[in-house]
């Protein structure tokens, strides 16, 4: 199973997200039935390089939040750059 380290992010909003960008991160979301959404920052890289592998079944996600939560969840939305290689959002659902 692929597992993805993320952080928790405190801001939400335009200008937090073109902070996150602009430091090599992206930021993305985990929702699902009964909880409140978790707004996380992904590795851009990181994440760049596991996506472009292709070998990993992206319908099973192991998300491991601040070395504490991990979560099992599968990728519901993909945001990218018209043409360039980079992620601006992902939202993830939990199984």
């Amino acid at each position: 199973m692929l597992t993805v380290i993320a952080e928790n992010r405190i801001k939400v909003g335009k200008s937090s997200s073109r902070c996150l960008r602009n430091n090599n991160k992206f930021p993305a979301i985990i929702y699902g039935k009964n909880i409140q959404p978790i707004y996380i920052s992904i590795d851009h890289n990181i994440f760049l390089k596991i996506y472009e592998n292709n070998k990993f079944d992206f319908n099973k996600i192991s998300i491991r939040l601040n070395e504490k939560l991990h979560y099992i969840a599968k990728i519901k939305d993909i945001q990218k750059h018209p043409f360039k290689k980079k992620f601006l959002h992902i939202d993830f659902i939990l199984k």
